[in-house]
């Protein structure tokens, strides 16, 4: 059982790296092609596998609560990444500033993109299975 459970933590862990990989590079890449394809095609995939499936209340509140560890995932992955920048940007303080400043953005783009896929999914969810808009309140409430 140990040796199963060890299995599966280090698959988990690699997953993770691929994914904070994936970021790293999107976010150094020069073009910005690269950061609109990742973000396109992470979201509607996401929009497309949630929206159009019955949920009720509580299916509603896993969900909401699965879309608050993907961000709290993603701000922990978007902060190291701008420590890393920060620790590897060498020169005067402009050169700095502006590498900083750079990833900051990328970061940015990346969870208001988030933020409005979410945001899109559940009015879509919230609307094709009619659950008033207060149901987000009592989740609120509990968390």
């Amino acid at each position: 059982f140990l040796v199963v459970v060890n299995v599966v933590v280090l698959l988990h862990a690699g997953l993770l790296y691929v994914h904070i990989t994936t970021l790293n590079v999107v976010v150094n890449a020069s073009e910005d092609s690269a950061i609109v394809a990742l973000l396109v095609s992470n979201n509607f995939s996401e929009i497309k596998s949630f929206v159009f499936k019955k949920y009720n209340a509580r299916n509603l509140f896993d969900v909401a609560c699965s879309d608050v560890c993907e961000r709290f995932k993603l701000c922990l992955f978007l902060g190291l990444l701008v420590l890393l920048a920060w620790s590897q940007v060498v020169g005067s303080l402009a050169r700095r500033r502006e590498g900083i400043t750079t990833v900051l953005s990328q970061a940015a783009i990346i969870m208001a993109f988030e933020l409005t896929a979410d945001w899109v999914k559940h009015a879509f969810m919230a609307k094709f299975n009619k659950l008033d808009a207060d149901v987000y309140d009592e989740y609120a409430d509990r968390l």
